[in-house]
């Protein structure tokens, strides 16, 4: 009879320990001295807009609240309604976030540290601005350049648009090989207007249930 009480206890502190929402906390600071007061987070793919807000006292802020089970990408900006200073994803996991915001490349130069999701996300985006994002830049600059010939234009061109279909081989691949992550639904939902709706549909039907949850998935 004890043992039948204690295996129903532990069940019920089980269950308990399952549904429990755990506390989310993004900390971040700028690389330099800041005049805006406010920074938001915004979720994206979501139907209804979603946004929270946190002064910037001293160049630093913080971000704190429930998180669900499945990381939910969203964006990190000085004003939700404009394109100017924005780092996305960040994704809203469990645990503590701390990101180091370079007021000049927000994109590009920012560090997100901590979190599965985020470090998973962060090491796939090092290495597709390594092989193709920076080569891409470095392409867009020479065509500014005044003096370049139209043969050299042609060239230019025709390699930016190879490096931009390997970046999406690249995240296609990853897709493939992560079912299961959030962080798949969030590439599939930057590429897919690239794709037919038969390659779409083919991606959509590997993702895992969890996934199927995400609002990535669901846009």
């Amino acid at each position: 009879m004890k043992t039948k009480t204690l295996i129903f206890i532990l069940l019920i502190i089980f269950a308990t320990s399952c549904n429990q929402t755990k506390e989310h906390i993004i900390t971040g600071t700028f690389s330099d001295p800041q005049t805006e007061e406010w920074i938001y987070l915004q979720k994206m793919f979501s139907e209804e807009i979603i946004i929270d807000s946190a002064r910037i006292t001293d160049g630093k802020f913080t971000f704190k609240g429930e998180a669900s089970g499945i990381p939910e990408a969203y964006a990190l900006s000085y004003h939700p309604s404009k394109a100017t200073g924005v780092l996305y994803p960040i994704f809203v996991e469990s645990g503590k976030t701390d990101i180091l915001i370079d007021s000049k490349d927000w994109e590009m130069k920012s560090v997100v540290t901590g979190g599965k999701v985020n470090n998973e996300f962060r090491e796939h985006q090092k290495q597709r601005i390594e092989n193709f994002i920076t080569e891409i830049g470095d392409l867009n600059n020479r065509l500014k350049n005044e003096n370049i010939t139209d043969e050299e234009r042609s060239n230019t061109n025709s390699r930016i648009k190879e490096l931009w279909r390997k970046a999406e081989e690249f995240d296609v691949k990853y897709i493939k090989q992560h079912p299961d992550s959030p962080v798949s639904a969030y590439l599939l939902a930057r590429i897919f207007y690239n794709l037919s709706l038969q390659e779409t549909d083919q991606f959509l039907n590997v993702f895992s249930d969890s996934v199927k949850q995400t609002d990535a998935y669901r846009w």
